[in-house]
C-alpha cells in the first residue's frame, strides 16, 4: 500500500486536486509520506454539520472538483478504486476539495473484452455494481463511487448505514426510490454512468455540464461560492482543534 500511495503522489505532483506530497521513505520496519497539512476530510464535515449533510450547492460542487479530480488521474491511466467521503479531503483555508489516499490505486490500461477481477477492491456502500459483481473496475466505476458519495452528502444515500454486504448489493439493485429526490441533472448521470461500457471512456465534460446547471439553478452567485462549512465558523473551529490534539500527540 505505501508503494501505491507513494506512486501515486508522484504522478500527481504539482497538480491543485491532490494533496502533495513532501517527503517519503521506507526502512526495514517502517514506511512514511510527508504530506502537507489539510482541515479535515469530508466525511468528518458532514459529522460537524447541524442537519449531518450538505445544501445542493456544497454537494454538487464537491462532486463537480472530483469529478475532475478523477478526470486528471483517469488521462494518466490512475484508477483510484476506493473513492467516498473519507477519502476527500478540505484544504487549510476550507476553499478547495482534495481526492486523496490512493492506497488501492492501480494502473489502468482500456481493453476490448470484459475483464473480471480476482478479489473484491473498495468501500461496499460505495462501490458500484459492477465492482460488486467481480468486474475489473474501470474509470466509470471511480465515477460511480463518486455519484454514491455525492448522495451521501446530500443525506440520501439508502444504505449509508448497512453492514451487510449482500444487503447493500440489493439495496442498490432494487432500492432506487432515493433517484426521484434528486434532481433531473443528478438523475441523467446516474443513468448514463449505470449504462456505460466497461472499457467505454466516460465523457467528463458531460457530467462536469450537468453539475453545473445544478450549481447555476441553486447558487445565487457562482463567482463568490461559499462551501457550507466556510458559513459554519464552528464546523472549521473543531477541524482546527482536532489538528492541534493530533500534532501534540506525535
Amino acid at each position: 500500500m505505501y508503494e501505491k500511495e507513494r506512486d501515486a503522489l508522484k504522478e500527481l505532483k504539482n497538480i491543485s486536486h491532490f494533496p502533495q506530497m513532501i517527503q517519503c521513505g521506507s526502512g526495514m520496519k517502517y514506511h512514511f509520506i510527508v504530506m502537507n497539512i489539510q482541515l479535515c476530510d469530508v466525511k468528518k464535515m458532514l459529522s460537524l454539520m447541524k442537519e449531518k449533510k450538505f445544501s445542493i450547492t456544497t454537494a454538487t460542487k464537491v462532486f463537480k472538483e472530483c469529478v475532475e479530480a478523477l478526470w486528471v488521474m483517469h488521462e494518466k491511466g490512475l484508477l483510484h478504486r476506493d473513492v467516498k467521503p473519507a477519502n476527500i479531503l478540505i484544504s487549510m483555508d476550507g476553499k478547495r476539495v482534495l481526492l486523496a489516499d490512493f492506497s488501492h490505486s492501480t494502473k489502468y490500461l482500456p481493453g476490448e473484452r470484459e475483464s473480471f477481477a480476482s478479489r473484491f477492491v473498495g468501500t461496499p456502500i460505495y462501490a458500484s455494481l459492477n465492482v460488486h459483481y467481480y468486474y475489473e473496475a474501470t474509470p466509470r466505476d471511480d465515477l460511480i463511487s463518486l455519484f454514491y458519495s455525492a448522495v451521501d452528502m446530500l443525506g440520501l444515500l439508502p444504505w449509508v448505514n448497512c453492514n451487510n454486504k449482500m444487503e447493500i448489493v440489493w439495496q442498490k439493485q432494487h432500492q432506487l426510490n432515493f433517484l426521484r429526490a434528486l434532481s433531473f441533472n443528478y438523475q441523467r448521470i446516474y443513468f448514463y454512468l449505470s449504462n456505460l461500457a466497461q472499457h467505454k471512456c466516460p465523457r467528463y465534460d458531460y457530467l462536469i455540464s450537468q453539475l453545473d446547471a445544478v450549481i447555476e439553478r441553486h447558487s445565487s452567485s457562482t463567482v463568490n461560492f461559499s462551501y457550507d462549512w466556510q458559513k459554519q465558523d464552528v464546523a472549521i473551529e473543531e477541524c482546527g482543534k482536532e489538528i492541534l490534539k493530533k500534532m501534540k500527540k506525535h
